[in-house]
């Protein structure tokens, strides 16, 4: 199968179980979604809709009865192997909806909120910008660079929307998706199973995203289960 990210390995070894365990590769699960992980990042809001109904240059308008198997097939996986992000990302695309809505709502009824819906920025692609070295002593963006070079990580790392058929509501989600590890960063948790469910919480609190609460819920139970 195609090499798995640093960020997957970590999670592996952090789960205790053995890198060559996987029941269905990548290459099958992502032709049965139809997904796909960038490696390069690029600004997919940026695109006019063209005539087939894309609303965004990675957009895969679905029904309403595609999304619910790529929901249901989604979590089996996610379920079966935590580390496969393209298994969360597209249950995070697939079940967050409303509550995508009632963010944007926020956003929207403050200033700062409505500039970044107008202008939608790529935090990973400003962050690929910026010379680590240029940070000032014990700012955010010394300790984000830091604790990224640290644990071999990269902004680029971070799956696109695809089956959201709303370019704002898209946006959102990229952008929840994008700010992850700034969370890690404030919250000072590192990346063992058990920091990685207290993050996912952190997330639910501030979100009420279905795929935050499936990890944040069903997490300690696999632990449990061992």
């Amino acid at each position: 199968g195609r090499p798995m990210s640093v960020r997957a390995l970590t999670m592996q070894r952090a789960c205790g179980r053995p890198l060559s365990l996987s029941v269905i590769s990548h290459e099958t699960a992502s032709m049965l979604c139809g997904i796909t992980i960038i490696r390069e990042q690029r600004s997919f809001f940026s695109s006019n809709p063209s005539a087939s109904g894309r609303l965004y240059d990675t957009h895969r308008p679905t029904s309403c009865l595609q999304k619910g198997i790529l929901a249901t097939g989604s979590a089996f996986l996610a379920l079966s192997d935590p580390s496969r992000a393209d298994m969360v990302a597209v249950l995070g695309d697939t079940t967050g909806h409303m509550f995508l809505k009632r963010i944007l709502e926020k956003m929207k009824a403050e200033e700062s909120g409505r500039k970044i819906i107008a202008e939608k920025p790529s935090l990973s692609s400003h962050l690929l910008s910026i010379d680590p070295s240029d940070m000032p002593p014990g700012s955010l963006g010394e300790a984000y660079f830091n604790w990224m070079a640290s644990h071999g990580f990269s902004a680029t790392e971070r799956p696109v929307v695809q089956f959201v058929d709303d370019a704002e509501l898209a946006y959102v989600l990229q952008r929840y998706r994008e700010v992850h590890d700034i969370w890690h960063v404030l919250s000072n948790l590192n990346v063992s199973v058990e920091e990685e469910i207290a993050v996912k919480w952190l997330e639910l609190v501030q979100t009420g995203l279905p795929v935050c609460a499936l990890s944040a819920f069903v997490g300690p139970v696999r632990l449990s289960l061992g």
